[in-house]
């Protein structure tokens, strides 16, 4: 028998990989790109952990402190969800409104130098 984890829907291989997922609070509503994620190679079917489901469901509620017009409604994380990997109380103490949230064509993103500056400067006051 081998240690591979395993699709519980086909049993086929689950690997580690990338994924969006959709995600929101309340009547809120957004999609998340660039979230760590297991995936059967065999249906396509996709696992998340339990800390990569608390990181968007964070991220969802504190997006709901931004006025309803300036709300991502699709966000790529892919350039930073290794910041929130590597450091799980960044998730938990983060102010969401003391970082930019850059836009191109309705797909936001956060600049990976500010937020590790802001991560950084965290770091140095606790």
């Amino acid at each position: 028998m081998d240690n591979k984890l395993r699709c519980f829907l086909c049993g086929e291989e689950l690997k580690e990989g990338i994924a969006d997922v959709r995600a929101g609070w309340g009547r809120y509503r957004l999609r998340f790109y660039g979230v760590r994620a297991l995936i059967c190679e065999g249906c396509d079917d996709i696992i998340f952990s339990k800390y990569d489901v608390q990181v968007v469901q964070k991220l969802s509620k504190l997006f709901l402190e931004f006025s309803f017009q300036d709300r991502p409604k699709k966000i790529d994380l892919s350039n930073v969800y290794d910041l929130f990997i590597d450091d799980e109380n960044l998730i938990h103490n983060i102010e969401i409104k003391k970082l930019t949230l850059y836009e191109n064509e309705g797909m936001f993103h956060l600049d990976r130098k500010e937020v590790e500056m802001y991560r950084k400067g965290n770091i140095m006051q606790a």
